[in-house]
């Protein structure tokens, strides 16, 4: 008896992909033991994500017709060489539909996105400890880049920083 392969597909989200979007970012928090940073509400992204000028994008994966991987990304600007930069936000694989090619699928689909776009680069973060992930990106050919690091303020930090005072550092 023949096996048949499991069809691969990409497509962008739309509205009506809010619960599986917020579903996809709990997943991805709960593998990186993140989960209790979750904040985000379905109603949340249905503003900042599917409306008439959206602050980013998602394409989800499916394996036939089940779910199986999201992206989120955006666009920067690179000042150096005067262009677009595609910058992914998140890219999460399910444990259960890893080593099939559907993160490279993602990544395929999200560099002719970049392409098209005429972006002079793809950007993008990982958890220094998650090495199967910045393994993978390796392999595809990605450099990490080491004259940076990445610089976060959290909304308490910005609070203060635009009132104009600047935050009490703990010794």
């Amino acid at each position: 008896m023949a096996t048949t392969q499991p069809q691969f597909s990409i497509r962008l989200a739309t509205r009506k992909d809010s619960k599986l979007v917020l579903e996809f970012i709990r997943d991805l928090a709960r593998f990186e033991e993140l989960l209790h940073k979750v904040t985000t509400t379905q109603r949340q992204l249905q503003q900042t994500l599917f409306h008439d000028s959206p602050l980013a994008s998602v394409v989800l994966g499916y394996e036939n017709k089940e779910p199986a991987a999201f992206a989120v990304y955006f666009f920067g600007f690179s000042t150096f060489q005067g262009g677009p930069i595609l910058c992914i936000s998140d890219l999460f694989v399910p444990t259960q539909h890893r080593g099939k090619g559907y993160g490279q699928a993602l990544m395929q689909h999200l560099s002719k996105i970049a392409l098209d776009r005429d972006c002079v680069c793809v950007e993008w973060g990982a958890i220094k400890y998650n090495t199967a992930a910045t393994g993978f990106y390796e392999r595809l050919g990605a450099k990490p880049v080491k004259e940076r690091l990445i610089y976060h303020l959290n909304h308490d930090t910005m609070t203060t920083l635009a009132q104009g005072k600047l935050p009490t550092q703990e010794p």
